[in-house]
Formats: structure tokens, sequence, C-alpha cells
């Protein structure tokens, strides 16, 4: 796991280390395990849940109550963010704003699989990439208990794919039944079950299978399963020899090696990030840009971890300025995951520094001046050279969307080919596929239009959005959508794509920025 910086994450690394010594109530002891199953699903050594997701515990006093983190990305959860809720989805102790965009959207999801299902104890909802890409293609998961795909659109108000009122969370609970397990068409899955230790194994058994079902798929040849022949009924079961481990009703964790070992690691990291110190200062309160060029800063760094997957050494961010909507800014050359404010121009439309400098410009410095000209809705901007996404501009595949973070694709995003508008030739000036002319940024313009990101054929993306945090959000689901996608289709059946384009800009999603930023301050 990597080290995450959190201010004043004491109480949860003294209160999981005091839980077995201090005979702490039930209830608290699962408040601490639900942290654990938050931070163990999040951790690359188990990498079920990311930016997106989250987990559950009911009461072990009240079964007509259960836990639930507040909307932050779960590999940032503490003690702090838990809150307990009623079987409607209302929060019971009002730390959190009821109305706001405290409560994790989906928490009816739980609320109406605990109120159906009293066996349920915990549940595990994940955006996790395989999970998406087998939810939308026609192979199914082998094995004898593979989970169905649900389509939310199937339901009352259910279009959006999101499962955010009652009503929707128990048309999703009557599709669940009986079962444990099920998959969200374009949005991932659902687990449930009577133990924390159960789900966590559980999700993180299936994405396992479907890793291993991917790639042997991808390797293009005949795929043998180890499949064994059904005991017939009434058949007796040999018992369990010495070595055989069991749960007990005291412990159901006990003999459970690999939550054991998940636990060890979480804790591990709890006492890390309480050792940390916190994260620096923001800008003063008063200088909207100086507050916005530290963003960009934020933005460049996040989209060029490892993670995010979307900046390598080449690539830009950049932003309109709040101040004057005819300027923006944009760094110097320099690779976006090292730049800081001090490598900030200011630039007018025109891509002219505002005030002379011996700072280099990016030669496709034009691609953002010459969009913010025709887009006055647009407030950032980022161009990248993305494998995953450069891979759909050369295919005659169009990228379409199979997750709905990303439906803002649509039926297809617009392809830029540069040599339409150079007579076939290389650029003018610079690099052969280089925007470096403000022709050549203007036709990108015009080809993205409306749109919020069009290919680059051969050459990358450019993505814009309405703020920073919608950009890093944006790009994200982007580049996600196309590892999906090319799980689905490598399964080699069809793909359902998912349906109409949403609007030109999106609404930030505060609980990924705040992961993101969290990510960037421990490095």
């Amino acid at each position: 796991m990597r080290i995450i910086t959190i201010a004043g994450a004491t109480l949860v690394a003294l209160a999981t280390l005091a839980l077995a010594q201090s005979g702490a109530s039930p209830d608290q002891a699962a408040i601490t395990d639900l942290v654990l199953a938050n931070r163990i699903l999040a951790s690359e050594e188990v990498g079920v849940l990311n930016v997106y997701g989250h987990v559950s515990y009911r009461s072990r006093t009240n079964p007509s109550r259960f836990f639930i983190a507040r909307n932050v990305a779960p590999g940032l959860v503490t003690a702090r963010d838990i809150y307990e809720s009623n079987l409607n989805g209302t929060v019971v102790e009002p730390r959190f704003n009821p109305e706001g965009s405290d409560l994790y959207p989906e928490r009816f999801i739980d609320a109406e699989i605990y109120k159906a299902r009293p066996d349920v104890m915990a549940i595990v909802t994940a955006e996790t990439p395989e999970f998406v890409a087998f939810s939308v293609s026609s192979v199914p998961v082998h094995g004898a208990n593979a989970p169905p795909v649900v389509d939310v659109r199937t339901f009352a108000g259910g279009q959006g794919g999101l499962v955010s009122t009652p009503a929707l969370g128990a048309s999703l609970a009557q599709a669940l039944g009986r079962r444990n397990t099920v998959l969200l068409m374009g949005r991932g899955a659902v687990f449930a079950g009577p133990t924390i230790n159960g789900v966590v194994g559980s999700a993180n058994g299936l994405r396992e299978s479907m890793r291993t079902q991917l790639t042997a798929a991808a390797l293009g040849g005949t795929i043998t399963y180890l499949d064994f022949t059904p005991r017939p009924p009434g058949a007796a079961t040999p018992a369990a020899g010495r070595g055989a481990r069991a749960n007990t009703p005291a412990d159901p964790t006990a003999g459970d090696r690999p939550w054991n070992y998940w636990k060890y690691l979480a804790n591990a990291e709890l006492t890390r990030e309480n050792r940390q110190p916190p994260p620096s200062t923001p800008p003063a309160a008063g200088n909207r840009d100086s507050a916005l060029i530290e963003e960009i800063v934020l933005a460049s760094r996040i989209l060029s971890t490892p993670e995010a997957g979307i900046l390598s050494a080449y690539g830009h961010v950049s932003a309109r300025s709040r101040t004057n909507p005819r300027h923006y800014f944009i760094s110097t050359d320099r690779a976006p995951g090292s730049i800081t404010a001090a490598d900030m121009i200011e630039n007018d439309l025109d891509s002219r520094a505002a005030v002379p400098t011996d700072k280099s410009q990016f030669q496709e410095v034009f691609i953002h001046g010459e969009i913010y000209k025709a887009r006055p809705d647009v407030m950032a901007i980022l161009h990248a050279h993305t494998p995953e996404l450069v891979s759909f501009g050369l295919s005659s595949v169009p990228l379409r969307p199979v997750s709905f973070a990303a439906n803002f694709i649509g039926a297809g995003l617009p392809v830029y080919d540069i040599r339409k508008y150079t007579g076939g030739y290389a650029s003018p000036v610079g690099c052969a596929h280089c925007i470096s002319t403000p022709e050549l940024g203007r036709a990108l313009a015009e080809v993205i239009g409306s749109k919020g990101a069009s290919l680059l054929f051969g050459h990358g993306i450019a993505v814009v959005d309405a703020s920073l945090p919608a950009l890093v959000s944006r790009a994200y689901d982007m580049r996600m959508n196309a590892v999906i996608q090319q799980m689905a289709l490598s399964l080699g059946g069809t793909v359902n794509y998912l349906g109409e384009p949403q609007a030109a800009a999106s609404a930030p999603n505060q609980a990924a920025w705040e992961y993101w930023k969290r990510r960037v301050s421990s490095n």
C-alpha cells in the first residue's frame, strides 16, 4: 500500500490498535472493521475499489441500522467519516448534511438490501474495471455460480444507471433476491453477505477469477477450465481433515488468513498516516488566480501518477483565469508531473504571454488558446498522449461508453486528423504531428465542437471541462472506459454499449478530487 497523508488520522490509528485490548463495544469494532474494509479493498494489493465504490456494515446491536462512510473515496476513509443510517438511508446522527453532497449518493443500495435481507450484514459496491467489462460483455464469468447482470436502466427512473433513490434500491434488492452477488451493467458489482471479511474475500476472489479469464481469452487459444463433477444428491461429504480452518461464532474472522493479513497491512498504513505532517496550507482566499495556479499544479501531478495514467513526460494542463476570461494559465515547457507554481505563464487567447517572460512555451500551446476562444463554457483543458486512448484513435473500433462514468462519449468522440489541415504533410512547425499553429488549434476547436473531448489521430487526446476537478475526473473516466472496453472486446463476445451522451460539462467529483489531492500530497 502507498502511504497517504491525512491530517489528524490519530483517531483511527489509535482506535484500531486499541480495540482488541479494550473490550470495545460490538459497534465500535464494526466501525473499525468497516474502515479497514474500505482501505483493504482500495489497496494496491487488492485493488477492488478505486476513487469510486463503498462498503457498509449492519449494526451488531441494532439490525435496523447500518454504518457507512460519507461521500469520500474509500482509500481515505477514517472513523470520523463513518455515520449511522436507518434502513431508509437517512442519517441517524446528523454530523453530515443529510441533503448535501456529504452522503454517498448510492447509499440506497445498502439500505434496501438490508431491509429485504435480514441475513446480510455487509455490502460492497465496486466499479472495478474487470467487473464493468464482464457486465457489458455477452461472455459470462466462468463458474457454476457466475453472477447475473442487472441493467439499472430497466428500472423505473434508472435511465442514468445510478441507484440514487429508495425505489431504485428496492428494485435492485429484488433483482439480487437470495443471491450474494450481481453485476451492474456499466457500473460494476454488488456483493452482500453475512460477514464483512466474507464480502471482502468474495470481491477479491471474483476480480482474480475475471483477471485470469481475461488473460486466457487474450491469448487467443482454446481455454480449458478446471471443472469438477457435482456430487450426486444425498452423497456423503468427506469429513474435514485436522488442518481445516473454521471460524467461530465469537470471532467470525479468526480463521480467515487473507483478511487478517490485509488488516495488518491496513493498520500499518493508518499508523504511517498518523506520523505524516499535515498537507500544506492552501493559498490565501483573496487571490482567486493564485488558488487556480495551485489547482493546475495539483491536476498536472495527479494526471501524471501511474494510478491516473493520463500524462507522462509529455502533455499539458491549462485553466482559464478566474479574474480575466480572456486569459489562461499554463506551465512552461516542462514535464507536467514536476511543475510548480513558479513555472506558470499567463497567456492571452492568442497564446502570447500577457507579461513578457523568458519561459518557453509548449509547441502545442495553441490547442488551449483556440479552444478557449471557441468555447466560453470551457474553464480547463488538457492534452495528453495516453496510450489506451491513442490506440482507439488508430483503430477502426470507435471508443464507446461501457461505463456510466464515461457516458459523455455517447455514440463516439470526434477524431482530429492533422493531415486534413496540412494537405497531408507534416505540421509546418515543430514535430510532425504537433498542433503548433493557431490555424491547427482552431481546426481542433471546430472538431471538438460542443463535445467534451476529441481523439487526435495517432497522437493522443484533447479534453475540456468546466473546472479542473471535473477535467481530472473526465480524463480518468475516459481512460478507464478505454481499458474496460478493451477488456470486454478481448473476451470475444458482443459488447453492450450504453446510451445517449451527457452534457458537455460534467459536475466535479469532489470525493475523487480530494482522493487525488491526498495521493499527490503523500509523494
